[in-house]
């Protein structure tokens, strides 16, 4: 259309020069001259028709590759508006969680207070029970129990480190067989060094050398009861014997009372 226009504003003023030229008279009464001025401002008019059609193709090739570039920039705005909103919500949803979590964090130390006192009070109680060698080896970390929690100096980690080392050890004796020397001292008797058999921590089985003074012991109200049982000592001493490789393995047939 630009094109159009410019061919017929060119044809236009031609025509008007041709007509306003001097000695046009001259020229009209040649048509050889007419014809060849008419015919060169023709093909100097097709060159400017040429020239314009080429820059405005240039030009439009320049708008349609600004355009695209323009959509380029517009199409990945938008990708970084929707990773920034995906972010924004992520991020949303991060500082909710820790904001929980931060919640519990302050709530959890007052838990731990309340709690560690209860424990070690039922960690001592338990020391009653724990046969001689389990209380040898928890006997380090049964003095660094404080005495009274309000007081102590003990940081929390290391109060909760000696009940797991208790209770882990605790745990060990209750899954095994231990065999141990004990002085046993029962009412109407003299003190007595026996050997001594925990089956976990629920039975107990004594005898002493001579194999005349045997028993057997179970934890009763947090504290063990011995009773003595004379007559048992030929089989607890068969079971020692056993368990010292001295003797070929069979069935032995204890009493056992669990509360």
């Amino acid at each position: 259309m630009i094109a159009s226009l410019v061919t017929k504003r060119l044809l236009l003023t031609t025509f008007i020069a041709l007509h306003t030229l001097p000695g046009l008279a001259q020229v009209v009464s040649d048509p050889l001259a007419a014809s060849r001025e008419a015919l060169t401002k023709w093909i100097e008019t097709q060159k400017i028709i040429s020239q314009e059609q080429a820059n405005a193709k240039t030009a439009r090739l320049a708008l349609e590759g600004r355009i695209a570039l323009v959509e380029a920039e517009l199409a990945e705005f938008s990708g970084k508006v929707s990773k920034s909103s995906g972010d924004i919500e992520a991020e949303d949803k991060r500082k909710e969680n820790l904001t929980k979590e931060l919640e519990s964090a302050k709530v959890a130390p007052q838990v731990l207070t309340d709690g560690i006192a209860q424990l070690e009070e039922k960690v001592k109680a338990l020391k009653h029970v724990l046969p001689g060698p389990v209380v040898e080896k928890t006997k380090a970390l049964y003095q660094r129990v404080p005495e009274n929690p309000e007081t102590t100096k003990v940081s929390m980690a290391e109060r909760y480190q000696n009940i797991l080392g208790i209770l882990n050890e605790t745990d060990k004796a209750n899954n095994d067989l231990m065999l141990t020397t004990e002085v046993r001292d029962l009412p109407g008797t003299k003190p007595t060094e026996c050997e001594t058999l925990y089956v976990g921590l629920a039975q107990a089985y004594f005898v002493n050398a001579d194999r005349d003074f045997a028993g057997v012991g179970h934890p009763v109200n947090g504290e063990w009861q011995w009773t003595r049982r004379d007559d048992l000592a030929a089989s607890i001493a068969s079971v020692f014997s056993i368990m010292a490789n001295k003797g070929k393995p069979k069935f032995v047939h204890l009493p056992a009372t669990i509360d």
